[in-house]
């Protein structure tokens, strides 16, 4: 409050209390109880308030002047307690007050004033046997009882009360209690640390006499066991200033611990691979590399370095920290070999307890402590300059932090770590209680204050962790597959060249080449693992300046729409690039909630784990036996979050035989092999199921695909609605077609029932997707192709029958192809969890289903907003899905034998990877022990194996007739390809 203000309104309430003390006549009937309250009593008691309240403010200038408190810690003490309170009063009292100071403030004190004269003028009073004259607002502000011989003593009273009222205000306002004030605070504290320091020194040297024993050489398992529990220790520590930073409560929070959990696991099971002697590159991307392109906040930029910094450190990262990993690593190295072994038994089941990610508190408390570490001096500072802005790093970081405070704060530190050092070597018991009580310690108050204040002023502004999420929305943690390295992707590009010159027609070479480019395309190149790369791939460099020569490849797409159906199980669903196996959706939305899972346990059995949760109330579910190679890989799947597990794409046109993508943590393994097989089944049995019907419903679909398509590219081609550089694209399809109508017209008559199949919503998409095709041009089909004798009548018909107004995406709106797939069914997190148990069955077709579905993607000549790769509700053949031909023809050929153990594993893999995707997502509770799952990785990545999958549908001895040329160029004949799976 301005001191303007703070004298007016203690000159206003002197006033106010004196003149109604003296003139209880203005308060008259019900209102006479309120001159009781201005007694003499109450204002010796305002007189006494007032005095003590200036005593107080006049310690504070007093102790603005002290060096130290001294060593009388309960005189220190007992001066603490009521400047802490007067410091609290302080700080609510501006706070409360500051934005009434420049507005209501003096309106209230006028208003108050006019409504006390108005009164005092309108009821004269009686003075002293004399009549008050009326309307004279001087003698309210002088008070009438001033000058009244028989009141002196209350009018002294009166008039100190006001002078002590008013000073104090000004007092308030000019009081400084931060700096020197708190500097005494921290030689408190370091007064009140030292004797438990002390006390703790002692403990120690009874258990680790100095000298007494030989030190003797770490093993490497020691060391970095004592290097994850000193991090431990540190992050109990120094949570312990925020006493509500212990538990994950937040989404937030929980989806940057989730975030760094699965970059650990993806970075885990990358290493296995090069262990397991997998030529290939991988590599686990970091999602915060791309941070700064995406997020240009300064404060965001600062906070994700320092997460991604301290999340990085495999050991403690403060100064304290380190300091602590070297005396326990002392004092292990003294003990006999015996109780080393004891030791690391303490070790295993300390760090399976306790969470030991990063939150969002460690950064601010970390950053805090080490603001006097010249290691990180300028780092930390940066960091907490953009996070809380330039002024207020300044209130709390310049004079406000006294060399002093170093001190204490270090102290206090090193207090809490020897307590917990010393009582680790006692019992387990001890020392889980120690670190659960850490939180509850009452020393470093004062910085408790201050590291809450920064809490909630991040609390006020959460724009640097709402930034810093949406750039791992934009880069999630994701595992890369090369199968070449530069060099060989340099050759192969050089050696296509070469090739492509050889083409005789210039304009042809342009098209030549991005049919066959689609050969270096990855899996990264359909389903990309981020939404900004910084290293764009090879093919996708090579069909940039191709773009216009391929309209149909992926590359047509902005990195935008790939990206965003890369991660979305429901836009895979209907993709042209995903016939495959889609495993990896969502939980359905349920009436009822999820258990609230807290622990994940598992016994581990001679290449298998059991896996059990327990949630809050202590119920355990029990998951199954699941082999240790298919958890290491549902975890890593889970991690990456893309959903195919394996495709066959037309990348090049027909050129070359079916690309196999296959999802970075499936590929060249066992599991990954089992995938791919799985995918051929409805090829392989389905389609030459006994009784014809999944033949049947497939041919129909292709006859009238053909027959619309024919009649689409004669319009386009007769009339003339395509640029002259697309002559080649157009004459080509527009001679096969209406070449083989116009030869087998009869034939495609009878196949299509003179037209009506076109009709029949079980047997032809195009009146159920109205959208993707033309739909008077389906009607002059239905109409004409019974009513002409010929193909070339027929076609005469339909030209003369479509509107002259019309261009050639008006026509051909899509194109379409079927694709064969496996798709996981939906399920529920049922309170019984039974989604993610193993069934009882052991039945994998109650887990996944074998489709033959429509495919759309969207016409070279379609300039309409049109999205047909991302159909929620694909077309998958009403007529085959109505008698479960599919899933039955199946059904019987995986009972026995090779087959059933591929749908066992993929049955596995399947309940496995929703365990671990629910988890990362939050969907099991926020309490869930994500750390648990880097120690499960741990003990089952060691089990999987390296095994080539294949890059190719099929080898050139297959495809006779093709150029051998570019199949050697594209590694389709190689060896490495040829023994995949073997």
């Amino acid at each position: 409050m301005p001191i303007y203000l703070s004298c007016l309104l203690a000159w206003l309430l002197y006033s106010l209390f004196n003149t109604l003390s003296k003139n209880p006549g203005v308060l008259s009937g019900a209102r006479s109880a309120v001159a009781i309250a201005f007694s003499a009593y109450i204002r010796t008691f305002f007189l006494v308030a007032a005095i003590a309240y200036t005593l107080l403010a006049v310690l504070v200038f007093m102790l603005n002047n002290i060096t130290g408190v001294g060593e009388n810690v309960v005189l220190a003490r007992m001066l603490f307690a009521p400047l802490r309170a007067l410091k609290q009063f302080h700080d609510a009292f501006h706070a409360s007050w500051q934005w009434l100071s420049l507005a209501l403030m003096p309106v209230l004190a006028l208003i108050v004033i006019y409504y006390v004269i108005k009164k005092h003028a309108k009821r004269p009073g009686i003075i002293n046997g004399q009549q008050r004259a009326s309307g004279r607002a001087f003698t309210f502000f002088t008070s009438a009882g001033m000058h009244s011989a028989v009141n002196k003593t209350d009018t002294a009273l009166s008039i100190t009360s006001g002078v002590i009222l008013l000073a104090s205000l000004l007092i308030l306002q000019a009081i400084q209690v931060p700096f020197a004030t708190v500097n005494a605070r921290y030689n408190l504290e370091n007064i009140i640390v030292a004797h438990h320091i002390q006390t703790l020194d002692e403990k120690w040297n009874l258990h680790f006499p100095p000298g007494t024993q030989k030190k003797t050489p770490l093993s490497a398992d020691l060391s970095a066991g004592i290097a994850r529990l000193s991090r431990i220790m540190e992050r109990e520590i120094m949570r312990s200033f925020l006493h509500d930073s212990v538990s994950l409560d937040s989404v937030q929070q929980f989806q940057l611990v989730s975030t760094q959990v699965r970059q650990n696991l993806l970075k885990a099971y990358v290493a296995q691979k090069q262990v397991a002697a997998d030529p290939h590159a991988y590599e686990a991307t970091n999602p915060f590399d791309n941070f700064e392109p995406v997020s240009p906040s300064p404060a965001a930029t600062s906070f994700i370095k320092a997460y991604a910094y301290q999340t990085a450190q495999p050991g403690p990262a403060t100064s304290f920290g380190k300091k602590m990993e070297a005396r326990l690593s002392t004092a292990v190295s003294r003990l006999s070999a015996r109780d080393q072994q004891m030791f690391r038994t303490q070790l295993r089941d300390l760090n399976n307890m306790y969470n030991d990610q990063v939150t969002i508190d460690d950064v601010i408390t970390m950053s805090f402590e080490n603001l006097h570490d010249s290691l990180a001096d300028n780092w930390s500072k940066e960091i907490l300059k953009n996070l809380l802005g330039e002024q207020v790093f300044l209130k709390f970081f310049t004079a406000a932090f006294p060399r002093s405070f170093q001190k204490a704060f270090d102290n206090i530190l090193e207090m809490k770590a020897r307590d917990l050092l010393t009582s680790i070597f006692i019992d387990h018991k001890t020392v889980m209680a120690s670190i659960h009580n850490i939180r509850h310690t009452s020393s470093g108050g004062v910085i408790s204050d201050h590291l809450t204040k920064i809490k909630d002023r991040l609390k006020k502004h959460p724009l640097p962790f709402e930034k810093m999420n949406n750039a791992i929305r934009q880069a999630p943690p994701a595992i890369i597959y090369n199968r070449m390295q530069e060099p060989e992707y340099q050759m192969t590009e050089n050696r296509l060249d070469v090739y492509v010159e050889k083409a005789a027609n210039n304009l042809v070479r342009p098209y030549i080449k991005a049919a066959y480019a689609g050969g270096l395309s990855t899996y990264e190149d359909y389903f990309p693992n981020s939404l900004q790369s910084s290293v764009p791939t090879h093919y996708a460099v090579i069909m940039k300046p191709l773009k216009r020569f391929s309209p149909t490849s992926i590359v047509a797409f902005t990195r935008e729409e790939a990206f965003n159906n890369a991660f979305s199980f429901s836009n895979l669903s209907a993709n042209p690039w995903t016939g495959g196996v889609l495993i990896g959706r969502s939980p359905e939305k349920s009436s009822t909630a999820a258990p609230d899972i807290r622990d994940m346990q598992w016994e581990d059995s001679a290449g298998f784990v059991h896996i059990t949760l327990i949630d809050a109330a202590g119920k355990k579910y029990k998951l199954g036996s699941f082999s240790k190679p298919v958890i290491a890989q549902a975890l890593a799947y889970a991690a990456d979050a893309r959903p195919v597990a394996t495709t066959m794409i037309n990348c090049t046109d027909g050129a070359l035989p079916l690309r196999v993508l296959m999802h970075p943590a499936l590929v060249n393994t066992p599991l990954g092999c089992n995938i791919i097989s799985m995918d051929r089944f409805v090829d392989t049995y389905a389609y030459n199921e006994p009784s014809g019907q999944v033949q049947y419903a497939l041919l129909q679909f292709r006859y009238q695909k053909f027959m619309y398509d024919a009649c689409a590219y004669y319009l386009i081609f007769k009339r003339h609605l395509y640029e002259g550089t697309e002559n080649f694209l157009v004459e080509g399809p527009y001679k096969q077609f209406t070449g083989f109508v116009i030869s087998n017209f009869t034939l495609l008559k009878q196949k299509l029932l003179n037209g009506s199949v076109f009709n029949d919503p079980l047997l032809s998409p195009m009146r159920v997707k109205k959208s993707y095709y033309h739909q008077y041009l389906v009607d002059l089909i239905v109409t004409h192709l019974a009513s002409s004798a010929t193909g070339e009548e027929f076609f005469n018909k339909i030209n003369a029958g479509f509107p002259g107004n019309m261009t050639a995406g008006d026509i051909l709106i899509t194109q379409s192809e079927i694709r064969s797939g496996v798709r996981e069914d939906p399920y529920l997190l049922d309170p019984d969890l039974r989604s993610l148990m193993l069934p009882a069955d052991d039945n994998p077709l109650n887990t996944l289903t074998f489709i033959e579905q429509v495919a759309y993607n969207k016409s070279r000549f379609c300039k309409k907003d049109l999205h047909p790769e991302v159909d929620n509700s694909p077309w998958a053949f009403p007529y085959i899905k109505s008698n479960n031909m599919i899933q039955r023809t199946i059904d019987q050929n995986v009972q026995d034998g090779v087959n059933k153990e591929i749908m066992d594993h993929a049955l596995a893999f399947t309940v496995a990877q929703r365990l671990f995707r629910s988890a990362f997502s939050g969907a099991l509770g926020l309490g869930f022990p994500l750390s648990r799952m880097g120690s499960l990785m741990e003990v089952c990545v060691s089990g999987v194996g390296y095994v080539k999958t294949p890059e190719w549908s099929a080898g050139y001895q297959s495809l006779p007739g093709m150029d051998k040329e570019v199949f050697d160029i594209m590694g389709v004949s190689g060896e490495e390809n040829e023994r995949a799976c073997r």
